[in-house]
């Protein structure tokens, strides 16, 4: 395929090359002009090949018919859309590179020279209708109908780029935060539900669109609530909504039609991420992902025309592994009343996608595997064509997911490192293939974040493809990724090709909005998704959300549809795992009692530092939901603190939405005795203050903004009496660099651990300690070097510190904050917390650590008093041949060993007469570098 030379833009670092110039036999020809009363819609894109930023101000007019509207394209916070169908923008020199987190990190050259700017103009005109454009370069005018579909043409030598595009209406108000669309179409009505968020609760609405009208919006919920997501079917004219609502320490699937009485649909578990879909018999089909007996299924039900529901019936493969989940199901009817329920599963240790259909008598039939592989195959969406023919796309990762990844430790695949939409067709039992998959077709810059399918097949067969990919970065050349934006975009399938992509514009928002899509018997294709109207550019990667909306758009392409499929190829070999027995030594650790003082504790893994699209600077993070999947499932932790900068609320002025969904995110997932959500989130000040993660046991909590006087004087005086309000505790996170601190405040019944490990960076025990940076170690200055900052500092000072490891942005799989606690639940493990019961660890190590006094045995964070020389004692079992074992007295190694072997047995007696206050502690170090090291001891003789 011949690329142009002229570039639109928009690539996971930028505008990037979009336009595309294909082969004679493959141009897609302009289509009949609509009629001269329907409205249409134009983007124009200014800049791509200024050398420098450039003001863009401009005014449109249409020879024939009207103007209807304009709207910003990629518009920062000084563009404007002005009286008379004029503008002013700019193009915009790319940020400049901070150094981001890492002393190897690099600037990437950006495919044009500056940021661009544009706007879309909605008019009504004849197909003769003439527009005409003045701007500072220059005037030109077009007639839209000799714009080419899913092409562009390009004015003034290219400084210009115009697609149609399809019109885009906000459907929702300013008086919500509105969220979760779903969509169903009857004959020529098309209903849309959706969640709305204000004043700390929930409401679900419903809306109707008809003749180009929406009728009112409609409360389904009579009360607010603690809801989760939308589905909407109709049968008969009359459409059923679902929604998700928290009870106690569960999630009650509920429906309920207009007018109607609420319906449970599932009230075991935790049942979340439902969709729905009706047959020609006017029977609702359900289906959902429950949560129980520690692991999450696929569960189905259907309403029969009459309101009768049926029996619940397992879905998904009861044999698997008792932690290994499936998630997040999708559903599609065929003509013939067939259901078709596509989902993804851990049972193989990779996410694979599976299907099963159920049969118009209710009967599920054969599991099929699409795919089997050690890749990363997950969020499926299914559709079924008129020819019967099954639809599935999902997307894909490289293997290894969510495996060992980071600064110091690599092998694995970030949570966010790539994304790439795979698409597979059943037919008559066997899994087939599109002749091309999407990435073939998409410009070169998506390819490496294309994501987020969502499938529908319109009534002449045609298959719609809508997703989400990553289009601008300020750091693209990194994992970290810090200022990604994402925007939807369309594309169909028909003979053995794809069409270029269909920009949607005013879809900006954040990664995993959902996206939905329905089909009518005319050939339209009907969509809704959130954006949330973040602006380009500006301050801070200039990535801050605004209001929630559901946006709403029709899609049509005209002329004959057949797609053609062939053979899926098989999967291509991949590596082996880093850890092939991580299964049985967690199991190990999970079974490892450790017993003292007559109560009996256990070990719970888990991360306290994990962030998200949420956080400003959380594009290679990956969405909130997929942070649980990954401690879950690919890192089998026990518990998990998403702790978003700010909690998203970046200041006082922005709504508190997104701490709203941290915390609800926390309880989708908590399920006891399984799995425990903590709440989390990061206060960030610059040295000598430094970062803090604080977490709680109790939601409610409010956002803790931070003053310009604190930032300026110590946060201490601020932050400890909001802690102690709300039952919190604070834990500093890489304290050796620019983010930490020289350990001004401390109060030890409120920050009691701190992270001495990240993922994402070094150690920050001691200088010239295993992983650690010193003053010459230059290519250790992750994130600069401060060295005050150490945690032996802090220890030197007589600061109670326990210690913890956790990942903080993109690293994976290294970083384990070993919480020692009598149960899992929320309060145990704060309450472990506060008493310093920890230890860090970059692998699946164990490590009991015990003090020895007076005939009294302590635990590792405890504080002890006696007379007689202290006898430490640990066990330490590693994932590898160990190195060194070593005992630390006061930052001093005291006592070395050289096992050689996974485990070994410390036992070492103070020989030194010491009197006053002393602290030990272990740290094990193994052959491949990995780590482990215990909460001290405070013995005072």
């Amino acid at each position: 395929m011949r690329r142009n030379t002229v570039v639109l833009a928009i690539l996971a670092g930028g505008v990037a090359w979009f336009a595309t110039q294909r082969a004679p036999s493959q141009v897609t020809r302009p289509q009949p002009a609509p009629a001269a009363a329907d409205l249409q819609s134009v983007t124009m894109i200014f800049g791509s090949k200024d050398p420098q930023p450039a003001v863009w101000y401009g005014s449109v007019s249409i020879s024939t018919g009207t103007i209807e509207r304009l709207a910003g394209y990629h518009f920062d916070e000084k563009a404007r859309i002005l009286d008379g169908n004029r503008w002013t923008c700019s193009t915009r020199a790319w940020g400049t590179f901070s150094g981001g987190m890492h002393p190897n990190e690099k600037p990437q050259p950006q495919p044009t020279p500056v940021e661009t700017c544009g706007v879309t103009v909605e008019f009504r005109g004849p197909a003769a209708a003439e527009i005409k454009v003045t701007l500072p370069k220059g005037e030109f005018a077009f007639r839209p109908m000799d714009v080419p579909h899913n092409e562009g043409i390009f004015p003034l030598n290219a400084m210009v780029e115009i697609y149609r595009t399809p019109v885009v209406r906000q459907v929702t108000a300013d008086d919500f935060e509105d969220d979760y669309p779903s969509i169903a179409v009857e004959g020529g009505k098309v209903w849309m539900a959706w969640q709305a968020y204000k004043n700390q609760a929930d409401r679900i609405f419903l809306r109707a669109y008809e003749n180009g009208q929406w009728g009112e919006r409609t409360a389904i919920t009579d009360t607010s609530g603690d809801f989760l997501g939308t589905a909407v079917a109709v049968a008969g004219g009359k459409p059923l909504v679902l929604w998700s609502e928290r009870v106690n320490d569960g999630w009650r699937l509920n429906a309920r039609a207009p007018g109607g009485a609420v319906e449970t649909v599932a009230s075991v578990g935790n049942n979340l991420f439902h969709r729905a879909a009706a047959d020609i018999d006017g029977n609702i089909h359900v289906v959902w992902q429950s949560a129980r007996q520690g692991r999450s299924d696929i569960y189905y039900r259907r309403r029969s025309a009459s309101g009768m529901w049926s029996a619940e019936v397992l879905i998904s493969d009861p044999a698997r592994p008792v932690r290994a989940n499936d998630w997040e199901p999708a559903i599609a009817v065929k003509r013939d009343g067939e259901a078709w329920i596509a989902w993804d599963g851990y049972a193989r240790g990779s996410y694979n996608i599976y299907a099963r259909p159920v049969s118009r008598d209710g009967m599920p039939g054969r599991m099929i595997a699409v795919t089997d592989s050690p890749r990363f195959h997950a969020h499926a969406t299914v559709a079924a064509d008129p020819r019967g023919r099954v639809w599935i796309a999902w997307d894909q990762a490289p293997a290894h997911w969510g495996k060992d990844t980071g600064f110091l430790f690599a092998g694995g695949t970030g949570l966010y490192e790539e994304r790439d939409i795979q698409v597979a067709v059943i037919d008559g039992g066997r899994v087939m293939a599109p002749l091309q998959q999407p990435g073939e077709i998409v410009p070169w810059g998506f390819r490496r974040f294309t994501q987020q399918p969502r499938l529908a097949c319109d009534s002449k067969g045609r298959v719609w493809l809508l997703m989400r990919p990553r289009n601008n970065t300020r750091l693209p050349t990194s994992l970290w990724a810090a200022g990604g934006k994402w925007e939807t975009f369309a594309m169909h399938y028909s003979g053995d090709r794809w069409s270029e992509l269909i920009i949607v514009p005013e879809s900006s928002g954040r990664n995993g909005g959902e996206i939905a899509a329905a089909a009518d018997a005319n050939g339209n294709v009907f969509a809704a998704l959130v954006a949330d109207h973040r602006l380009w550019g500006g301050p801070n990667f200039g990535n801050y959300p605004q209001d929630n909306d559901v946006m709403f758009l029709t899609l049509r392409a005209d002329g004959a549809a057949a797609p053609e499929t062939g053979p899926r190829p098989a999967e291509p070999p991949v590596s082996k795992p880093s850890e092939p027995r991580e299964r049985e030594q967690v199991a190990a650790l999970r079974a490892h009692p450790v017993t003292v003082g007559g109560k009996t504790y256990h070990i719970y893994r888990g991360d306290m530092h994990r962030h998200t699209e949420i956080s400003m600077d959380g594009a290679g993070d990956g969405t909130l939901f997929d942070s649980y999947r990954y401690a879950m499932d690919a890192a089998a932790m026990d518990y998990l603190a998403v702790t978003d900068h700010q909690s998203g609320q970046i200041s006082e002025k922005y709504s508190d939405y997104t701490w709203w969904r941290l915390q609800k995110s926390a309880d989708m997932f908590h399920v006891p005795g399984f799995f425990t959500g903590v709440y989390g989130t990061e206060r960030s000040l610059g040295y000598p203050n430094g970062h803090r993660n604080l977490v709680f046991a109790k939601r409610g909590v409010p956002v803790f903004h931070i003053s310009d006087d604190e930032r300026k004087n110590s946060t201490g005086p601020v932050l400890y009496p909001l802690l102690r309000k709300y039952g919190g505790i604070a834990m500093s996170h890489t304290s050796h660099t620019t983010m930490g601190t020289d350990w001004r405040d401390n109060d030890p019944a409120l920050e009691p651990l701190v992270e001495i490990f990240q993922g994402a960076r070094t150690s920050a025990e001691q200088e010239g300690a295993p992983l650690a940076p010193t003053a010459k170690r230059t290519e250790l200055w992750a994130g600069n070097y401060r060295p005050l900052g150490f945690v032996s500092n802090a220890w030197a000072k007589g600061y109670k510190l326990g210690v913890q490891a956790s990942s903080d942005h993109v690293s994976t799989h290294t970083s384990y904050a070993a919480i020692i606690a009598e149960s899992g639940s929320r309060e145990a493990l704060l309450d472990a917390m506060r008493q310093r019961h920890s230890y860090a660890a970059t692998s699946n190590l164990l490590m009991d650590y015990r003090v020895n006094l007076d005939g009294r045995t302590y635990l590792q964070g405890d504080i002890a008093k006696g007379k007689s020389a202290p006898e430490l004692t640990a066990t330490v079992v590693g994932t590898a041949p160990l190195r060194e074992v070593v005992v630390v007295r006061d930052n001093k190694v005291v006592y070395s060993q050289s096992p050689g072997g996974e485990s070994y047995s410390l036992r070492y007696r103070e020989s030194e007469n010491l009197t006053g206050e002393h602290f030990y502690y272990v740290r094990a170090e193994q052959e491949n570098g990995h780590v482990a090291w215990s909460s001290p001891v405070w013995v005072t003789r």
